[in-house]
């Protein structure tokens, strides 16, 4: 199992060059691709995530633009805005993140993602120039993303170290 970031390139570049040395009976070789996606989540043959971030930010700023109308709705109570965020929005947007390397970059768009349904949510316009901040105190969001990201990835973490050690993912 990959211990951090360098780990993961290592890997994915060492699993590439055995990839290219594949041929079949016939003398053809495998071709590869970019990118392709397993259980719901992008892997790119460069090794990084980048990809995979950029596509789940962008499943959610999706489902945002479908909930606009709820959003800007201001009979809809602040507590339920907060669960709507929570069972769709959050779970879009962070799906798989536990096994994400923090890059200051990604985490800014997925932020800035965020603020975005909260800025709907709380009845602004990014032309207003309101503040981020008196947006979160608004609508009583307590967590960044990047507090939300880390929490799953470390019950993640616990989950692996609780792990019997003759599992596939727990052995050293």
């Amino acid at each position: 199992m990959a211990q951090d970031y360098d780990d993961v390139e290592y890997m994915m570049r060492k699993l590439i060059e055995e990839y290219k040395k594949w041929v079949l009976e016939d003398g053809q070789t495998i071709k590869s691709c970019e990118t392709y996606k397993y259980l719901g989540m992008y892997i790119s043959n460069s090794g990084t995530l980048d990809y995979a971030i950029k596509e789940q930010n962008n499943q959610g700023r999706k489902a945002i633009t479908m909930l606009n109308t709820f959003l800007w709705d201001q009979k809809i109570t602040r507590r339920n805005k907060h669960l709507i965020y929570n069972t769709i929005i959050k779970s879009i947007v962070t799906y798989s993140s536990e096994v994400w390397p923090p890059k200051e970059r990604n985490m800014k768009t997925l932020e800035a993602t965020k603020m975005d349904f909260w800025r709907k949510a709380a009845g602004r316009s990014r032309t207003e120039r309101v503040p981020s901040e008196a947006i979160r105190t608004t609508m009583k969001v307590g967590h960044t993303i990047l507090d939300e990201i880390r929490t799953k990835q470390l019950k993640w973490y616990g989950h692996v170290q609780r792990m019997e050690e003759q599992r596939l993912t727990g052995e050293d």
